[in-house]
């Protein structure tokens, strides 16, 4: 029985003036993601059957008379009849008739084909993944796997180089459920004697769930271990290596099982750095790319969303805000505050709220989050 409908939160400030504005370029599907003109920067990977369907995209510019921006979801390397055209005065396309099945191992991406010369924009995208079987959420992204040694980095996010620092890898689990199906590849293999181990860390500790690609190899699986996690949990990637591998882009993708069939996980941003502690800031609400500076402006941190209900914030800190002071982070929705809002002051470190907000398809989400006191500058994620 087909489960629960996925929807992506994707594009945003990460696609920021469009790099390639006379040609193609490649983003992430399911990620908020900066555009390039290297697909395998951007592909995550298929760790379920289902079906991909009902694209939509906006733009906060319009292209110009006379231009235009063909976005087109692909599948393998080939574009798919899923695709939509945003040209002249027009800020919104979609496709809500074709659909395409995938398959786990699968590589999926969008690409971006500009026509003439059109004005710069950021741009936000949703596409809505149906499972075959039910319980089935994709989690797919890609990474650069770095040169050093052992590297942390996000499950869910664009092309973006894993971090040294654990904290700094790490996503927060807001729903409990297993994780499971693990697929990785790398553009070019190892070399002899070399290799790359993707392994699932939970709170700090190795899990079972992992995967080596070693030698003239591009891709491994680990179809077998899986892992149980619970709201509040912090999970990530790390990335060992053997020798001195030649790969730099990697590409993964594994399947979330939540308990109740119809429950996501919307990981928010792993390597967001340095609250600002002295004026209020706005970033993307979901996992990024290389750009994840905070924004002054509200608009320039939007994603779109498709319908669905957003429940369960979790925020953790990597220090406290100091007595007398706090952060406040909220859900934003078409520029206004939602329920969904928590404050963590003193010497808290952690805050968390049950509460639903519907959304409806085309709406635009950031997170916002507001200083109090001067706190101490920390890192965060939600």
């Amino acid at each position: 029985m087909a489960g629960a409908k996925q929807v992506s939160i994707a594009g945003g400030p990460q696609s920021a003036l469009f790099t390639t504005l006379n040609g193609t370029s490649y983003a992430g599907l399911f990620q908020v993601d900066k555009d390039s003109s290297l697909e395998a920067d951007h592909t995550g990977i298929v760790a379920a059957p289902g079906t991909l369907g009902n694209l939509r995209v906006e733009l906060q510019t319009a292209p110009g008379a006379g231009t235009s921006r063909t976005f087109t979801v692909r599948v393998n390397g080939a574009d798919s009849v899923i695709t939509c055209i945003i040209s002249d005065a027009n800020l919104n396309g979609s496709d809500l008739v074709n659909t395409v099945a995938v398959v786990a191992g699968d590589r999926i991406a969008l690409k971006i084909v500009n026509g003439g010369t059109p004005a710069a924009s950021f741009g936000g995208w949703s596409c809505e993944f149906t499972p075959t079987t039910s319980k089935q959420q994709i989690i797919a992204g890609a990474n650069d796997v770095g040169n050093a040694a052992t590297v942390y980095g996000a499950i869910q996010h664009a092309y973006r180089v894993f971090n040294t620092n654990l904290f700094g890898g790490q996503e927060i689990v807001s729903a409990p459920g297993t994780l499971k199906n693990l697929y990785v590849r790398v553009v070019t293999a190892p070399g002899a004697g070399n290799s790359f181990i993707w392994t699932l860390n939970l709170n700090g500790i190795d899990q079972a769930l992992t995967a080596t690609i070693a030698d003239t190899n591009t891709t491994a699986s680990d179809l077998v271990n899986s892992v149980a996690v619970v709201a509040g949990d912090l999970i990530c990637f790390k990335l060992t290596r053997t020798g001195t591998p030649a790969a730099r882009a990697g590409q993964h993708g594994l399947v979330f099982e939540p308990t109740t069939d119809g429950n996501m996980l919307l990981l928010g941003p792993a390597g967001v750095t340095d609250l600002v502690a002295t004026a209020t800031r706005y970033m993307q609400l979901t996992e990024g790319g290389i750009d994840m500076s905070w924004k002054t402006t509200e608009d320039d941190a939007e994603c779109l969303s498709g319908a669905q209900t957003l429940k369960n914030l979790y925020v953790v800190l990597s220090a406290s805000p100091g007595a007398g002071k706090s952060y406040t982070f909220t859900v934003r929705k078409n520029n206004a505050p939602t329920a969904l809002t928590v404050a963590i002051s003193g010497a808290a470190t952690s805050g968390n709220i049950a509460t639903d907000v519907a959304v409806v398809d085309n709406d635009n989400l950031c997170m916002q989050v507001v200083p109090a006191g001067t706190p101490n500058v920390v890192d965060g994620k939600w």
